[in-house]
């Protein structure tokens, strides 16, 4: 072949090549891409008539002192009606109900999660709808620790025509029970016990956040009422100044709703620090037996 024919050919190669590449149109701007809308999550409807809760599932673990769990203990979820079960070996539980619970000015979330010690360990109540849902799909307690009463410092019921009963612990914590003045009611249990419980080790109870206490003390038998309130002073572990106002707290009992709502966190009583800012007493004592601590007056 010519060298004039081969770069004839050449050309034409060339500009066949030219012809089919794509031609890119940069005239208009690249759309971006569309978002489809992020919908929320619908919670479920409540299966139950208005002004009533439904609960899905309850569980967590119920552990003692060293984080042991603690078997074969009875726990409940309780309101108008109740729904009960036992922990696992590990102490694990998963409560189902399928109870519509009516919400009341004794339980105005429909219900408590409730721990029955057996007077072998503390009691235990929990509002577990603080935030008055009329359904509660899940809720998750983690680790409760429920402090053993088999150690713990105790005194007898004071019968009437017995002597009064001072139950002291070395911290500083003293009860004063009248004699004939502590109505167990159905309870067997003929001696009153007191365990020190430490703010990092305390249940969630409704209210504990805010609270300001820095410790409290589940004196048993829980819910007992007292005719006569039992003198009670605490060590001053908040470190308030001498002569300070304080407010007793206690959380509410199953068994006395008519102190405060199960499972609640409240004031019961007022009172002060001592002279030498080592302990605080209540002005009038407490009017039933359960949960106690105490914080700055507000």
């Amino acid at each position: 072949m010519s060298l004039a024919r081969a770069l004839r050919a050449a050309a034409c190669l060339a500009a066949l090549a030219c012809a089919c590449a794509p031609v890119e149109d940069t005239s208009a701007a690249p759309t971006p891409p569309v978002t489809p809308p992020v919908t929320p999550p619908v919670a479920p409807p409540s299966p139950c008539p208005a002004g009533a809760v439904s609960f899905g599932v309850v569980e967590g673990r119920l552990v003692d002192e060293r984080g042991g769990g603690l078997a074969d203990e009875a726990i409940s979820l309780c309101g108008a009606a109740c729904v009960g079960a036992r922990t696992r070996s590990d102490g694990r539980f998963s409560l189902r109900t399928d109870v519509c619970f009516t919400a009341s000015a004794t339980y105005p979330g429909g219900a408590v999660f409730a721990v029955d010690g057996a007077g072998y360990h503390a009691d235990l109540a929990l509002d577990v709808n603080p935030a008055r849902a009329a359904r509660v799909e899940r809720v998750s307690l983690g680790d409760l620790r429920v402090p053993s009463l088999f150690a713990a410092p105790s005194v007898p019921v004071p019968r009437l025509g017995d002597g009064a009963q001072r139950l002291a612990l070395a911290d500083g914590f003293a009860l004063h029970i009248a004699p004939g003045s502590l109505d167990v009611g159905f309870r067997t249990l003929a001696r009153v016990t007191a365990v020190r419980v430490e703010r990092a080790d305390l249940p969630p109870f409704y209210g504990l956040a805010a609270s300001g206490v820095a410790s409290m003390y589940t004196v048993s038998p829980a819910g007992a009422r007292c005719a006569t309130q039992a003198a009670v002073t605490l060590p001053n572990d908040a470190g308030l100044a001498p002569g300070a106002a304080v407010e007793f707290v206690m959380v509410g009992e199953a068994l006395a709703p008519e102190v405060l709502p199960p499972g609640s966190l409240g004031v019961v009583d007022t009172g002060r620090v001592s002279a030498d800012g080592r302990t605080v007493t209540a002005d009038h004592g407490l009017p039933v037996f359960g949960w106690v601590g105490f914080r700055a007056a507000r």
